[in-house]
């Protein structure tokens, strides 16, 4: 397969979605410490403050885990009507480059050889299809 598993037109992004959670991370993280810090002063029941930054504590953890497995697919382009170059014969499924991108291929109704220019014409599960030019 070769070079085809550098990129198939989208990558996972778990980091990304925790990234966006850096927001919440800090809200429950301030939470938590001032309730700790209002249950040493004395001013909230010591037992009430620790069950508050417990439920924080576990929402957060929640948010984290979620984000973590997260099995969204980003796909910051496709690249439809472009011309690909084969890489790999399309008999019918191969591999071609898009602007320097390998991208798993299928050609529609057709077979294609290593050198040759295709059009892409549709985008499903990671695979893009082409035409002959």
């Amino acid at each position: 397969m070769g070079m085809v598993g550098r990129h198939l037109g989208g990558r996972r992004v778990g980091a990304r979605a925790l990234l966006a959670l850096l927001d919440e991370i800090l809200i429950i993280s301030v939470l938590v410490v001032g309730v700790l810090a209002l249950g040493v002063m004395g001013l909230l029941p010591l037992a009430l403050a620790i069950a508050v930054a417990g439920a924080a504590l576990g929402l957060l953890a929640l948010l984290v885990y979620r984000a973590a497995r997260s099995p969204l697919l980003e796909y910051s382009y496709v690249p439809i009507g472009e011309k690909a170059v084969v890489v790999d014969p399309l008999r019918p499924v191969g591999t071609v480059t898009v602007r320097g991108e390998y991208w798993r291929a299928e050609c529609v109704g057709c077979a294609a050889e290593r050198g040759e220019t295709v059009v892409v014409v549709g985008f499903d599960n990671n695979t893009l299809y082409v035409k002959k030019v």
